[in-house]
């Protein structure tokens, strides 16, 4: 499966994704600072991630519950997700991590998570799609922001990271906010 926009391309994952993921969860983890902080452990079982990885390789999931994120030059730079809210099949979140620091703040993120949503609205049919974060991670607020997310939940003080308390965010969008004013539609 390939979606591609601009300098952007949305992609299964293939075997030579296997060393950069091993590097993100082992040497180049700032990234880890961004993406849910509270739940990162000391190490990673190279051997566990290696083989969940080999599984969406050889067993594709259709639709898609995730892709990787390649420049249209073949660098792999990230992956998008979906899942559900505490289980509930009508809150269907996205979420996107981009662990090259080079490769953020120059719109990536967002081409990416606008096909991304654009492929979820399609496939699954949702009404509305979601993205949670929290208070702390201000680019993720902003691309939210960007792409039609409104805030409709907020956990004051459920974060703790660093040593310091930040809120819970979730961000909702609907299907006709979302199209409004975007040239590719459902």
């Amino acid at each position: 499966m390939i979606m591609n926009k601009k300098q952007i391309v949305l992609r299964d994952s293939c075997s030579e994704d296997i060393e950069d993921y091993i590097r993100w969860h082992t040497t180049d983890v700032e990234w880890m600072n961004w993406d849910a902080p509270w739940e990162q452990t000391e190490s990673v079982n190279v051997a566990q991630l290696t083989s969940n990885i080999r599984k969406r390789i050889d067993h594709p999931e259709s639709p898609r519950k995730r892709l990787e994120i390649s420049l249209d030059t073949g660098e792999h730079i990230g992956w998008v997700t979906s899942y559900l809210i505490e289980g509930d099949t009508t809150k269907l979140a996205v979420g996107i991590d981009i662990p090259e620091e080079k490769y953020r703040g120059g719109g990536n993120g967002r081409i990416a998570l606008e096909c991304w949503m654009n492929y979820l609205f399609t496939s699954y049919g949702q009404p509305q799609l979601y993205t949670q974060t929290w208070s702390g991670n201000g680019r993720m607020i902003k691309l939210a922001e960007k792409l039609g997310f409104q805030e409709s939940k907020r956990k004051v003080g459920m974060r703790e990271v660093r040593g310091a308390l930040y809120d819970a965010i979730t961000y909702e969008v609907t299907r006709e906010r979302f199209y409004e004013g975007r040239c590719c539609s459902a």
